[in-house]
């Protein structure tokens, strides 16, 4: 499934504000020999071209890229759909590893994911979209609309849908386990404690 072009909204409004500075991106080899793309940090201008350029070059030297591993707690929306959209494309999968989590804007790459590895630990967490001040205006209203309908296609449940248009851009919920499998998720490794769903101000963008 292709997106649709990206919203007025979407291209000016980030999940809670605009990144300073763009996400650590890189390519790290796996044990089958096939390549992860690592996401890490705030997403910002460019990124989304900088992760499809990353693939091309592990492409391009014979190597097959098999999944985005993410730790983001968002940033901007119109780059992590290109960022979603390019994950629908190839159809690789999308890993959160124990300790990272991945929210907001984050959120949008995970669901686009046709395979989703979590490990307990992680944390995926879900909220409305604010412009780049923390506000509430009518186009970040309409970005939250946006993101419920692309999440809506990615297969996300409704009951999820419902949380990331009701939680305001100063809060996060972070789903649960039993929600993370709602949406096909695989859950690794071992628990070491349950995850719930609280709520909580996120750190940043």
């Amino acid at each position: 499934m292709r997106l649709a072009a990206v919203p007025a909204a979407l291209a000016i409004v980030a999940a809670t504000g605009v990144s300073a500075s763009a996400a650590s991106l890189g390519a790290t080899a796996l044990k089958s020999g096939d390549v992860a793309i690592v996401l890490d940090g705030d997403i910002a201008e460019g990124d989304g071209d900088a992760v499809e350029a990353l693939m091309k070059e592990a492409n391009d030297s014979g190597k097959l890229v098999a999944a985005l591993r993410l730790d983001s707690p968002g940033g901007s929306l119109a780059e992590s759909v290109k960022i979603a959209e390019l994950v629908q494309r190839t159809k690789i999968a999308v890993v959160v590893g124990a300790r990272a989590r991945c929210a907001s804007a984050c959120f949008l790459i995970f669901a686009a994911g046709t395979e989703k590895f979590v490990a307990y630990g992680a944390a995926i967490g879900v909220h409305g979209a604010s412009d780049r001040y923390g506000r509430i205006t009518p186009r970040a209203a309409a970005a939250t609309v946006s993101m419920a309908r692309m999440v809506r296609e990615f297969g996300v449940p409704p009951g999820i849908v419902e949380k990331l248009v009701v939680t305001g851009p100063d809060e996060i919920v972070w789903l649960s386990v039993d929600e993370l499998r709602s949406m096909g998720a695989v859950i690794t490794g071992r628990p070491r404690a349950s995850l719930s769903v609280v709520i909580e101000e996120p750190a940043s963008g």
